[in-house]
């Protein structure tokens, strides 16, 4: 083989090899390139007659090289992949919302796993809200989670005594404590306590006492009027035991209360 049909030959080749590292998009750049080399080396080593037979080749070479960079996929760029989140927890218990039977707990409320405010004695109450703890088990407890050991029969309100004072007030209190009286005497209640209660005005000393002499001043009422003095206690809880808000008025009032439990 002659040098001029080498360099015929050898030129295009080696520009396809180029185009053969180039993209889908370049696919026509590369043949029109390899055209024009095979006609550029041909023309130049026959002085321009070789030119039309150059092309001939560039184009037959083309068929092969940029054939392969046509048929190379272009490399399209991955979407990112998605950010995982966490679960919402709304109420900040430490269990997620898609886990949490009890949702909107107060907060700081110690939860079980299914988010439910735990109640430690299984009295009933949750622990949050439970003002005697530990109650034994199978105890009877009221909305506060405290034993209730008898039925309340009557409640004398702060109405019925003077103000600050363990006097009863008997055109208030009369009705109520006549209608106790009959309930004690037509059933078979075997004791009665009467539980004095006050509001948190004052020491709890004050109260203490306060409470203790409101309800003694109930029992020596119904013993004057025939019920068994060894029937009744005298109970005071002065202001350990409120049944209402003491921020208000009406709270405190509600709070100031004797309470006859019979048992």
């Amino acid at each position: 083989m002659n040098a001029h049909l080498k360099i015929l030959l050898v030129a295009p080749m080696a520009l396809l090899a180029a185009c053969a590292t180039q993209t889908q998009k370049q696919y026509e750049s590369c043949v029109v390139a390899s055209m024009a080399a095979g006609g550029g080396a041909g023309g130049a080593i026959s002085g321009g007659v070789g030119a039309v037979p150059g092309i001939a080749v560039g184009a037959l070479a083309s068929q092969i090289f940029c054939q392969q960079v046509k048929s190379t996929p272009e490399v399209v760029a991955a979407a990112p992949a998605p950010v995982a989140t966490a679960p919402a927890d709304s109420d900040r218990d430490g269990v997620t919302d898609d886990r949490d039977r009890c949702p909107n707990t107060p907060a700081g409320t110690r939860v079980d796993r299914n988010g439910c405010p735990l109640d430690s004695d299984n009295d009933g109450v949750a622990d949050y809200q439970d003002s005697c703890p530990n109650t034994p088990a199978g105890t009877r407890v009221d909305g506060r989670g405290c034993p209730v050991v008898g039925e309340k029969i009557v409640t004398l309100s702060d109405v019925n005594f003077a103000f600050d004072s363990a006097r009863l007030r008997l055109s208030e209190a009369e009705e109520e404590l006549d209608a106790a009286i009959e309930a004690v005497k037509s059933s078979d209640v075997s004791g009665l306590d009467l539980v004095g209660h006050t509001d948190s005005v004052g020491s709890d000393a004050y109260n203490q006492g306060l409470s203790e002499r409101r309800a003694r001043s109930v029992r020596d009422y119904l013993v004057e009027h025939g019920v068994n003095a060894s029937m009744l206690r005298v109970v005071g809880r002065g202001e350990s035991e409120p049944t209402a808000t003491n921020d208000t008025e009406e709270g405190r009032a509600e709070n100031r209360r004797v309470e006859f439990i019979k048992h």
